[in-house]
């Protein structure tokens, strides 16, 4: 108490000057109208001011709050787009794989499985072609793969969720095909250069065949069925190799843009499968 005493005598002073200051303002306001009127609109003015600055700085964080709301939607529609996207695509994607026509067979159970290429070389020595479904979905090795333009490869290995195929453009890959409406066979496969077009290979010196012919598969190869489309003839020029003779064929498929694909399961039977060993087992 006496601290505060002593504080109070020692700027004496200064509070009678306050005291004095505050009472000359409220005599000077108090009784006259000039003054008061420039006293309110000066306070006006500043409370307004106040007022302005107030509903700004809420006003900002209003709109920064706003904002964060109007991207937090934003980000939610184009997650929507994406998938609606993807939806239609591969709804697009079924409708032309759906149109692919795998001729009918007697006693052939050929199913097709829509999957997503999600990986895909073509620029490699040997080229790959990864898909979105796996043993889950029904894919195994040895199923052939097909576009809405034709042959793409054939699954060499799968997990339960992917599955790898070897891609045309894969030396290591033969499969076998003929010439559309003829009993001409032979064998297609990449030279390993254009990923345009293959080979086709083992034909007969007397094949007669002409420029736009059809190449389908024969049926042979246990991956596909018969009639599949794999290219065309580009040109009659016949190469000879090891007696016989090899043609190019410009590939159907472009594999430069491969987006969805079908799993074709053709794999031979179990019965067809044993008797063949056995038959290789005694060569």
């Amino acid at each position: 108490m006496r601290k505060l005493i002593q504080f109070f005598v020692r700027h004496s002073s200064v509070f009678i000057y306050l005291c004095y200051a505050a009472l000359c303002l409220i005599l000077l306001f108090g009784f006259n109208p000039y003054q008061q009127s420039v006293y309110f609109s000066s306070a006006s003015r500043v409370a307004g001011s106040l007022y302005s600055l107030s509903g700004a700085i809420t006003g900002y964080f209003g709109l920064q709050k706003a904002n964060n709301e109007l991207l937090a939607q934003n980000g939610k529609l184009q997650n929507e787009l994406a998938v609606l996207r993807n939806t239609l695509a591969r709804y697009q994607a079924e409708d032309s794989l759906s149109r692919i026509s795998v001729p009918a067979v007697t006693g052939d159970t050929t199913n097709m499985i829509i999957a997503r290429v999600i990986n895909n070389s073509i620029a490699r020595k040997n080229n790959y072609i990864t898909i979105d479904k796996g043993n889950r979905d029904g894919v195994f090795p040895e199923m052939g793969l097909v576009d809405q333009n034709g042959v793409v490869g054939v699954v060499s290995s799968a997990s339960s969720g992917y599955a790898v195929a070897l891609s045309l453009l894969n030396p290591n890959l033969r499969i076998s095909c003929k010439v559309k409406n003829t009993h001409y066979i032979g064998s297609l496969v990449w030279n390993g250069e254009n990923a345009h077009y293959a080979g086709l290979e083992e034909l007969p010196e007397y094949m007669i065949v002409n420029v736009g012919d059809t190449i389908v598969t024969s049926g042979y190869s246990g991956a596909f069925p018969e009639g599949l489309v794999v290219g065309y003839v580009e040109n009659t020029r016949k190469v000879k190799k090891n007696n016989f003779y090899v043609l190019t064929i410009r590939l159907a498929a472009d594999f430069s843009s491969l987006n969805f694909v079908r799993a074709v399961d053709h794999r031979k039977s179990v019965e067809q499968i044993q008797i063949e060993e056995e038959v290789q087992r005694y060569e």
